[in-house]
């Protein structure tokens, strides 16, 4: 079965702040979920939200990875 974890962008972006800095941020996340072999999709509904096929443990890990 696979896992799920739900997560809105700014999760990994911040809130405010310079938008280079948001988008280059935006695109390392979706860069080491690729290359570790997740995907990332947006889900929509009242508010953008996005969806990861990774537990949320794992998602904490690549929150971790992009600090390095």
């Amino acid at each position: 079965m696979s896992k799920q974890h739900a997560f809105e962008q700014e999760t990994i972006t911040g809130i405010g702040g310079n938008w280079f800095s948001k988008e280059s941020k935006w695109n390392k996340f979706k860069g080491v979920c690729f290359e570790l072999g997740y995907e990332v999709r947006v889900t929509g509904g009242n508010f953008l939200t996005h969806e990861i096929n990774a537990s949320r443990e794992d998602f904490d890990v690549i929150l971790d990875l992009m600090k390095h």
